[in-house]
């Protein structure tokens, strides 16, 4: 699995080709989740996308997170707070 690669691996090539797979996959999925926790996996997944420089791919899946806990928690949650920060910085 790609997110799971993407954080074992210390080559910064291979982390960013296994990142962006994720991202991709991983969009729709939260769009249609209803699963918090799944949201906080996603969210570590976007902080080793930035750390390795892959801002592409840290802005959509904090892009998604963000929209996800929206509808999940409210927009004025404080986790739904947290995400857009996240996003801003991304």
């Amino acid at each position: 699995d790609s997110a799971k690669a993407a954080y074992r691996s210390q080559d910064p090539a291979e982390i960013r080709r296994h990142l962006a797979a994720a991202a991709e996959r991983l969009e729709p999925v939260l769009r249609g989740t209803s699963e918090v926790q799944l949201t906080e996996i996603v969210l570590g997944l976007s902080a080793r996308a930035f750390e390795v420089g892959e801002l592409g791919a840290a802005e959509r899946l904090c892009r998604a997170v963000s929209e996800a806990r929206e509808r999940l928690q409210g927009p004025e949650h404080v986790d739904t707070l947290k995400a857009r920060s996240n996003l801003a910085a991304a």
